[in-house]
């Protein structure tokens, strides 16, 4: 290879040598400087999510959400989550199901452009997200029909899509 690389450049087999280990040095600090970069872009999306996370059990409209959800919204009829979509800003429940929507939604966008890493997220909500969707669905598809506008929590969707296709393993059925 040295003497290829010599007649190259139309020199000696060592004057030839030391161009090869400068080129050398030259890929392996831009293959360090690019691990260094892919890294580091992991672990900020991972204390990105970790951050939302804590967002998340230290936001009050979460917290009143979470309550509403529990005594109310889950047990709802499909028609009076449909209503719940028609009524005015004012009404509490209504925007507290806005409010979470728009949160989860804007997780969806961000593990979509990789701001926050999808399994610790899938990890740490995914029950949450799913049955929380499945149940407000008749909400979403109430303000999409009034609206005309199908694209209200469209990455959610997606991302609820695409973890119902991939769902956690448990535990125990690990390797």
């Amino acid at each position: 290879m040295i003497r290829w690389f010599a007649e190259l450049l139309g020199v000696s087999a060592d004057a030839a040598v030391a161009p090869l280990f400068i080129l050398a040095s030259a890929l392996i600090g831009a293959g360090v400087a690019i691990w260094g970069i892919l890294s580091n872009r992991k672990i900020a999306r991972l204390k990105n999510s970790r951050d939302l996370l804590l967002d998340f059990n230290s936001d009050p409209v979460v917290d009143e959400f979470e309550a509403a959800y529990s005594s109310r919204l889950k047990k709802a009829p499909k028609h009076e989550l449909q209503q719940l979509a028609t009524t005015k800003l004012g009404e509490r429940d209504s925007h507290l199901i806005r409010e979470m929507l728009n949160r989860y939604e804007g997780m969806a966008v961000g593990i979509k452009n990789r701001v926050y890493d999808e399994m610790v997220l899938k990890e740490s909500l995914y029950s949450t997200v799913i049955d929380t969707w499945e149940t407000l669905l008749p909400y979403v598809e109430e303000r999409r029909r009034q609206t005309g506008k199908h694209t209200f929590f469209m990455e959610l969707e997606a991302l609820v899509r695409r973890w119902r296709k991939k769902p956690l393993t448990p535990p125990q059925q690990r390797q």
